[in-house]
C-alpha cells in the first residue's frame, strides 16, 4: 500500500501542526511499543482473556489514530469489537491482518521520516 493510503499524511500534517520533530518523537513510543501491546492481543486471544483483548486493542487503536492511520484503527477496532462481543473464536484473522497493517503502517512512517515528505 502506498503511504497515503496507509495514513491520512493532511490530517496528521494538521493534528501535529506540521511539526517533524514531534511525528519523530510520536513515531519513535510507537515503534518502542507496539510489538508489547500486538504480545498482549496475541496473549490474550490464546487464553481467550477477553478484557485484555478489549484494553490491548484499545490502546493500540489510540497510538495508531495519533498518525491518522484509518486502516490500521479499523483493524485495532475490529479486534476491540470482538473482544467485546465475547467471542474471540474468530479473532486469529482479525489479529492476522491487524498485524500486517499495523507493520505497513510502521513502515510507512519511517519512510516519512527518512525523507523528510510529509
Amino acid at each position: 500500500m502506498k503511504i497515503n493510503e496507509l495514513i491520512d499524511i493532511q490530517d496528521l500534517r494538521s493534528r501535529l501542526e506540521n511539526d517533524l520533530d514531534l511525528l519523530k518523537e510520536l513515531s519513535q513510543v510507537f515503534f518502542t511499543d507496539y510489538n508489547k501491546l500486538l504480545q498482549r492481543i496475541d496473549n490474550a486471544i490464546k487464553t481467550k482473556d477477553t478484557v485484555q483483548l478489549i484494553k490491548s486493542a484499545h490502546t493500540i487503536k489510540g497510538a495508531v489514530a495519533n498518525f491518522s492511520a484509518k486502516i490500521a484503527y479499523e483493524a485495532s477496532l475490529r479486534l476491540e469489537n470482538i473482544g467485546k462481543s465475547g467471542n474471540i473464536e474468530n479473532a486469529d484473522q482479525a489479529f492476522s491482518d491487524l498485524k500486517e497493517i499495523i507493520e505497513e503502517t510502521r513502515t510507512a512512517l519511517q519512510l516519512m521520516i527518512d525523507k523528510g515528505e510529509w
